[in-house]
């Protein structure tokens, strides 16, 4: 079927089929296919008012179609409920303060011919400091404190541990689920080494981050490696 000469004319025949189906299921407390508009009630007056007719003019459409979705807050029934918080206090939380970052992996003598090393990272939050609270001389302390540290103990958190703050994820069956010895799987024919899962191996602290809200990369407060460039201390 061609489209029709007069697009007024056919927009105004499926709008008026299309929406007003929802009206009446929506106000079907006040009537059936058989109810006769009356505004004597409060819910029959919004029924006639939300109901658009074949002579209804454009704006008087888009006023019926307002008045249903923002005034009457129909439009909330299309969105899915989200669930937020005062931008305020969205700001201080934890995810926005500045976050360290440790990263290890696995010393190359001690890789089996034909793996990759293992690596592994541990990072904090400074709760005590935001991105625009946090000094020079801060980061400055905080890398040579890194520097430090790392060759005898791993205590640059400044903080004591707490058991019940440590949350660990483990799983029913460690052995089955993770097991120690390598597992391969036929894939187009041929036997292919599938990636390990949580091994158990010694990792070697290799280089340190710092990542602060606003900046698009992180400060490299030391590398043992020798290989990041711009890095607080050497």
């Amino acid at each position: 079927m061609p489209a029709p000469k007069n697009a007024w004319s056919h927009y105004i025949s499926v709008i008026t089929q299309v929406q007003n189906r929802i009206i009446k299921e929506d106000f079907n407390d006040v009537g059936d296919d058989n109810w006769q508009p009356d505004i004597t009630t409060p819910r029959g007056s919004l029924r006639v008012a939300c109901t658009i007719k074949a002579t209804d003019s454009a704006p008087i459409v888009l006023l019926r179609l307002m008045l249903y979705y923002i005034v009457l807050r129909k439009a909330q029934d299309l969105q899915i409920p989200v669930y937020g918080m005062p931008i305020g206090f969205l700001n201080s939380q934890r995810k926005y303060r500045p976050h360290v970052h440790l990263y290890f992996s696995q010393d190359a003598l001690n890789v089996q011919k034909g793996d990759d090393p293992i690596t592994g990272s541990i990072s904090w939050r400074l709760m005590d400091e935001t991105s625009s609270s946090i000094t020079r001389i801060e980061v400055e302390r905080l890398a040579n404190r890194i520097k430090t540290e790392l060759g005898t103990v791993k205590d640059v958190a400044g903080v004591t541990f707490e058991a019940k703050r440590c949350n660990l994820n483990t799983n029913k069956a460690e052995d089955s689920r993770y097991p120690s010895a390598k597992q391969r799987e036929n894939i187009l024919g041929e036997s292919v080494e599938l990636p390990r899962e949580r091994p158990e191996v010694d990792v070697t602290f290799r280089y340190a981050t710092l990542s602060l809200h606003g900046t698009k990369k992180p400060i490299h407060l030391y590398d043992k490696t020798l290989q990041l460039v711009d890095c607080v201390v050497r």
